[in-house]
């Protein structure tokens, strides 16, 4: 069993054209990837913007959306997500790690804690 913890963002610009390019680009990764299980590591806004976007393409891949206070905090991120990493590595015989969107804090602490 495979687990996919993928960070998520709101793009450059956050416009209708450029969230719903960047829900696609994660797409592509989840695919790619094949997880059991899905966890998108997000902003509150990410959660309102990108997240639906992004669910709405994945079907009935199983997930859980993890939202984040404060995303340009690295040692806050690091620190609050380090108990649900170690709790995920517990279920899954493999854990991969996206870190390709999100804010520069989000993909620090997730290569870090990856």
């Amino acid at each position: 069993m495979k687990a996919l913890v993928i960070s998520v963002g709101t793009g450059t610009r956050a416009s209708r054209e450029s969230i719903k390019s960047l829900a696609e680009a994660i797409v592509k990764s989840i695919r790619h990837h094949n997880p059991n299980k899905v966890y998108l590591v997000t902003s509150r806004e990410g959660a309102e913007t990108t997240v639906p976007e992004i669910l709405q393409r994945i079907g009935s891949i199983e997930n859980e959306v993890i939202e984040i206070e404060d995303p340009d905090n690295v040692q806050s991120i690091y620190e609050s997500l380090k108990p649900k990493i170690k709790e995920i590595r517990g279920k899954y015989e493999a854990l991969i790690v996206d870190y390709t969107s999100g804010t520069k804090a989000m993909t620090a602490a997730l290569a870090i804690l990856a």
